[in-house]
């Protein structure tokens, strides 16, 4: 009865964890990409370049640090912990689209 008590745990605190590497990611890269972007009202035309760039960063850096972060989860834990990883790495794709909606909006 306690391994499944543990494994629930363990379950939540690797949940708490995902979400809190997730917000951290979201808010670094909207704070290097989004709001260091000068924002001129006069330059219509500069706006829709930028917002591509920080677009095409965004989705880039992302992905580097997700790859990253599963490459080194795998190679330092267990071989058990593999599915749960994976699970979590397909999961932040999800993320992604989430994080882009609310940067754009």
């Amino acid at each position: 009865m306690t391994k499944a008590t543990s494994s629930l745990s363990d379950k939540i605190l690797a949940f708490i964890y995902f979400i809190g590497f997730e917000v951290l990611v979201y808010s670094i890269l909207s704070y290097l990409l989004f709001d260091q972007v000068e924002k001129n009202p006069d330059e219509s035309q500069s706006v829709i370049v930028q917002n591509w760039n920080s677009f095409v960063y965004f989705v880039l850096l992302y992905a580097a640090i997700v790859i990253g972060t599963m490459l080194l989860l795998t190679s330092a834990l267990p071989r058990k912990n593999k599915p749960r990883i994976m699970r979590y790495f397909w999961l932040s794709w999800l993320g992604l689209l989430i994080m882009l909606v609310l940067a754009f909006n």
